[in-house]
């Protein structure tokens, strides 16, 4: 293949903003892993920081955030892959809002199963047999599909457009995410309300699922309220509120 050419965007002294940001790569060896990652959830990620220092990485081992973000980064131009050509903001914000969706659907269908079992303190009879609790189940069951459905038609829309998604397109996207994970926390929130202080006991795993959910949801990518105003912006013919979409 003939070697590749990068394109010029370097950035000038002083110049700030998407364009000056790159993703760099470096051996593991001159990387320095610091044991930060004291969290309430998502304990397991181990998103620790990384300390970079004195290490030279030529311009071929590096790329434009802003490339990457429009799905035009060198990898489109070699390969064929669809992948390469989809941009970055929904493939990172969709591998995020899956897994929030999944675990709020699995308790979903637990909260069901403790229903069916489950007596409350001072009462007779299972929680199954009492209306609230039934009006409980059905609306989260409801809802968590909601959720999903349109997940998977905000995924169908990024795999059929990918890179020549206009700004608008891209800005929905991430707003539908946002939208998808925040409705999943409400979700959540309100079965585990439903469930008893029993379901708080450490060894209980609707408490962690609970855990795990808030602490996803307040990522950037999941600021429900920027995520809302930038789409706004664009419907209404304004220009984006700054950000990577």
């Amino acid at each position: 293949a003939p070697p590749l050419k990068l394109r010029d965007s370097q950035p000038t002294e002083g110049e700030a903003g998407p364009r000056s940001l790159r993703f760099l790569a470096l051996p593991i060896e001159e990387v320095e892993v610091e044991d930060t990652w004291f969290v309430d959830g998502m304990v397991g990620t181990g998103s620790n920081d990384m300390v970079i220092k004195k290490a030279f990485v030529p311009n071929e081992h590096s790329f434009v955030v802003q490339d990457l973000a429009e799905g035009r980064c060198f990898g489109s131009e070699l390969h064929d892959a669809p992948l390469y050509a989809t941009p970055m903001a929904p493939v990172l914000t969709l591998t995020a809002t899956c897994p929030i969706v999944g675990r709020v659907r699995a308790c979903v269908r637990e909260f069901r199963e403790r229903l069916l079992e489950h007596k409350r303190f001072m009462s007779s009879g299972k929680q199954s047999q009492r209306p609230t609790a039934q009006i409980r189940l059905a609306k989260a069951t409801l809802e968590i599909q909601q959720a999903e459905l349109l997940l998977r038609e905000t995924v169908r829309e990024v795999m059929a457009l990918r890179n020549r998604a206009t700004l608008k397109q891209r800005a929905g996207w991430a707003a539908a995410f946002a939208h998808v994970a925040h409705q999943s926390r409400r979700v959540l929130l309100e079965i585990s309300e439903a469930s008893g202080a029993s379901a708080h006991y450490q060894k209980h795993p609707l408490q962690r699922a609970v855990r795990d959910v808030n602490t996803c949801t307040g990522h950037i990518v999941f600021d429900l309220d920027a995520q809302r105003e930038q789409y706004g912006r664009l419907l209404l013919g304004l220009e984006p509120a700054g950000g990577l979409l």
